[in-house]
């Protein structure tokens, strides 16, 4: 029976053939690289995922900037919308304002005083020159051909009316009723002249 033979390697460290397994070193390398490769997949998918986003903003920018002169053609028929509206609102208030002038002229009849009679009523817009007006020196008048192109009378807001009476009193009367009419803002009287035949008078009315 052969006794058992053990074997002893003798050379330093660094010569022997064996190697040693460092378990130590071995988890530390395991680690870091697990650590580099976590850090390597996360920075790869931000990467991934910032190129998405900025492919996803550009496709939205693109169709915002084809979808813009729609936009453009809604805002111009919003703003033409606004503007019939306005239209609209001011001709409804022109036509809440207009005077029937046939009836005006019974209405006026009906609440003048039984000594009181007219002689002359005048419509006109106090903000424009009086037709016939002489030009000043030094400036031309228009046309014909430039009055035929000239922009449609304003509406009339003033009414002068010119009568006599027999009384002072009956002036203020039918200046006081003309104030309750709804056509007029307000009634002044600008002249009285006692004549042979009664006293005349002038009164403007504001439309």
């Amino acid at each position: 029976m052969s006794e058992p033979m053990y074997k002893v390697n003798l050379l330093p460290l660094n010569l022997q053939r064996e190697e040693l397994i460092d378990i130590r070193r071995l988890l530390i390398l395991a680690v870091s690289v697990t650590i580099t490769m976590l850090i390597l997949g996360v920075a790869i998918f931000f990467v991934v995922n910032y190129f998405n986003m900025r492919q996803e903003i550009d496709s939205e920018t693109r169709q915002l900037e084809s979808l813009q002169p729609s936009v453009n053609y809604v805002q111009s028929l919003q703003n033409q919308t606004n503007t019939m509206q306005a239209a609209v609102t001011d001709y409804k208030a022109l036509m809440n304002r207009q005077i029937t002038w046939s009836s005006l002229l019974y209405e006026l009849d009906d609440i003048a005083p039984t000594d009181l009679w007219l002689v002359e009523l005048d419509l006109a817009n106090a903000n424009q020159p009086k037709v016939g007006s002489t030009a000043a020196a030094g400036q031309t008048t228009a046309t014909p051909a430039a009055q035929k192109n000239a922009a449609p009378e304003p509406y009339p807001n003033t009414l002068t009316v010119k009568g006599t009476a027999l009384s002072v009193p009956s002036i203020g009367i039918f200046v006081q009723n003309m104030r309750q009419l709804p056509y007029f803002k307000d009634a002044v009287i600008k002249t009285i002249t006692a004549q042979s035949e009664g006293n005349s008078f002038e009164i403007t009315v504001y439309i």
